[in-house]
C-alpha cells in the first residue's frame, strides 16, 4: 500500500437545509492519479473546496493530510501542506509574465526589491520539468489556452505542491493539446505526486486513473481499482441506473423546409466562407477542429459578430443580423460556448435568467415588470427541464454547470423560437445532464423546430445529428446524410476537418 498523502473519512458539509456531502470516504495515495466522478451537483466541487480549505466541513468527519488530522482548515494551511487545486477558470493575470505569474505572492526579494534573476531562473527549472516551448519571460496573455494551464502547474510546483488537484482540465482543450497534458500528469505521478483528476471523460479514466471514486447525490458510492473500471459500470454507478437507458434519438431522412440558410458568409476572423442550410424538424451537427470558423459562422448568423460577406435568410427572406436581440425577436437564438463569461447572469437568480429574452413583452406598459407572471414561467420551465434548484429565487451562481447550461437553454425556449444555435451544448456537463439536454433537442425539433449544433465531441455528433457539416480552415468543406439506417463516420468527419478530402452535403 502507497503512502496516503490525503484522507478522508464520514465527511459531511451541509448548506442550511440542503446537504450537499454526507459520509464521504476518500483517499489519494503518493505517485497516483484518483479520477474523481460522478454527475454535476453529485458533490466533487464541494469536495475540492473542503480538501483546500476554502469551506468548512460539518463536525463530523475526519481530514488527514500526511496521517495528521486537520482540525482547523484554510487555503493558507493547505498551500503550507502542498495542496493546490487548478480549476476550470484560471486565476492568472494575463499582464503579467509567465514568471510573475508563477511567483505571485511568493517573490523571489531583497530589501523589497524582486531579484528578476533568481527569479526566473527558479522559474525555468521548474518550467524544464513541463518540457515548453514558451519562456519564463512570456506574456501570458500571448499564450494559448492550454500553455496558460501548464502555467497554473508550474505555479503549484513552484509551491512544492504534493497533492495536485485538476478539474476538468481538458474541457477547453484540442484533442492534441489534451494528449500532451496527459502525458504531462503522467510524468507528474511518475515523480510521486497525488493528482486528484475530476473528469467527465471516460477515455481520459482508462489513460490515467490508477483508482475512480464516484459520488451520487453526496455520497461516495464506490471506489474502484483500475482493473475494475468499466464504461458501463462507472455510468450505473454515476447515475443509478442501467445506462441502456439513457437517451437515444431515431435520426431521420426525411426533410421539412427550409427555414436558415446562409452562402458565402464571411466573418472578420476566421471564418471565410460558411454555407449552411437547416431544414425544420432537423438537427444538423456542425463539426470541425478548434480554431476551425465554427463559433465565427455561429455569431455571424446570430449577429453577435458582423458579417463581412455573404447572405442569411430566415424562412427564405433575406436578412441582416444586427444583434442577438433582434435576432431572437425574428426566431433565431443562440447558446453561446462560454456560458460562465457571456452565457449567464451570475449574480442574479434562476428565475432572472430564464426571463431574461420575456420580461420586455410580459411588462405592463413596456417598462412594469410582472413578477407574478415571470415567477410562474420559471417554476415551470425549472420543473419541465428538471433543473435542480432550491427555487426561482436561488442564485444561478450556485447550481451545478449540468443545471446551468440547462437554465440558458430554458431562457432560449421560452423565447418561442423556430431555430436554435446552439455552440457546445454540453461542454462539461455529466451523463446524465447529457442525456436530458439531448431529450429537449429531440423534444423541440419534434414540435417543428430547427437546431444547428456545434460539438467537438464526435460520437455526441454522430448520435444527435440528422446531418453533419464540416468547417476546415474557415470553410464548410463538406458534409454528410447521418440516419439510423445509414449512419455517418467519424472516419468521414475527421477527413474532411483534416482537410484530407472534400464531399458534397
Amino acid at each position: 500500500m502507497r503512502e496516503p498523502l490525503l484522507q478522508i473519512t464520514g465527511l459531511s458539509k451541509a448548506y442550511g437545509p440542503v446537504k450537499a456531502l454526507t459520509h464521504v470516504d476518500f483517499s489519494l495515495e503518493r505517485g497516483t492519479v484518483h479520477a474523481l466522478v460522478g454527475e454535476n451537483g453529485a458533490g466533487k466541487s464541494t469536495l475540492i473546496k473542503v480538501i483546500v480549505g476554502a469551506e468548512e466541513p460539518d463536525r463530523s468527519g475526519v481530514l488527514r493530510v500526511y496521517g495528521q488530522p486537520i482540525k482547523t482548515h484554510s487555503p493558507r494551511l493547505a498551500r503550507h501542506l502542498g495542496i493546490a487545486a487548478i480549476h476550470q477558470e484560471l486565476s492568472l493575470a494575463d499582464n503579467l509574465t509567465v514568471a510573475e505569474n508563477m511567483l505571485l505572492g511568493q517573490e523571489v526579494a531583497k530589501i523589497g526589491w524582486v531579484l528578476r534573476q533568481a527569479t526566473q531562473a527558479r522559474c525555468a527549472k521548474v518550467l524544464s520539468r513541463l518540457t515548453q516551448d514558451f519562456t519564463c519571460t512570456a506574456r501570458l496573455g500571448d499564450l494559448s489556452l492550454a500553455q496558460r494551464y501548464l502555467v497554473e502547474i508550474a505555479r503549484a510546483l513552484i509551491a512544492d505542491a504534493r497533492v495536485l488537484i485538476l478539474d476538468e482540465p481538458t474541457t477547453a482543450l484540442s484533442h492534441r493539446e489534451a494528449d500532451a497534458l496527459m502525458e504531462i500528469v503522467k510524468q507528474l505521478r511518475d515523480d510521486g505526486v497525488g493528482i486528484v483528476y475530476v473528469t467527465h471523460r471516460m477515455e481520459e479514466i482508462y489513460r490515467l486513473a490508477d483508482y475512480v471514486t464516484v459520488l451520487r447525490d453526496g455520497r461516495s458510492i464506490a471506489r474502484l481499482d483500475r482493473a475494475e473500471v468499466t464504461e458501463r459500470r462507472v455510468l450505473e454507478l454515476m447515475v443509478g441506473r442501467d445506462p441502456s437507458d439513457f437517451f437515444k434519438r431515431q435520426r431521420r431522412a426525411e426533410n421539412g423546409p427550409i427555414v436558415l440558410e446562409a452562402k458565402g458568409l464571411a466573418g472578420p476572423e476566421l471564418l471565410r466562407d460558411g454555407t449552411v442550410t437547416v431544414r425544420a424538424g432537423e438537427v444538423v451537427g456542425l463539426a470541425g477542429l478548434v480554431g476551425s470558423g465554427r463559433t465565427e459562422l455561429a455569431e455571424c448568423l446570430v449577429g453577435y459578430r458582423r458579417a463581412t460577406a455573404g447572405e442569411v435568410r430566415l424562412f427564405g427572406t433575406p436578412i441582416q443580423p444586427a444583434g442577438v436581440a433582434r435576432s431572437a425577436k425574428a426566431g433565431l437564438v443562440y447558446l453561446t460556448e462560454d456560458r460562465r463569461k457571456l452565457g449567464l447572469f451570475p449574480d442574479m437568480s434562476v428565475a432572472d435568467n430564464i426571463n431574461v429574452l420575456t420580461t420586455r413583452a410580459d411588462a405592463r406598459l413596456g417598462w412594469l415588470r410582472r413578477r407574478g407572471r415571470e415567477s410562474v414561467r420559471a417554476q415551470r420551465t425549472i420543473q419541465a427541464l428538471a433543473i435542480r434548484a432550491s427555487g426561482p429565487d436561488q442564485s444561478v451562481r450556485r447550481l451545478s454547470g449540468g443545471n446551468q447550461q440547462k437554465t440558458m437553454l430554458a431562457r432560449l425556449l421560452e423565447s418561442a423560437p423556430k431555430v436554435v444555435l446552439l455552440d457546445e451544448p454540453t461542454r462539461g456537463v455529466d451523463v446524465g445532464a447529457k442525456a436530458q439536454i439531448y431529450g429537449i433537442i429531440e423534444d423541440f425539433v419534434k414540435g417543428g423546430g430547427a437546431v444547428l449544433m456545434i460539438s467537438s465531441d464526435l460520437p455526441e455528433l454522430l448520435g444527435v445529428a440528422d446531418r453533419i457539416l464540416v468547417c476546415y480552415e474557415g470553410r464548410i468543406v463538406g458534409g454528410m446524410a447521418n440516419t439510423t439506417d445509414a449512419p455517418a463516420t467519424e472516419a468521414q468527419v475527421i477527413a474532411l476537418a483534416t482537410g484530407m478530402t472534400e464531399a458534397a452535403a
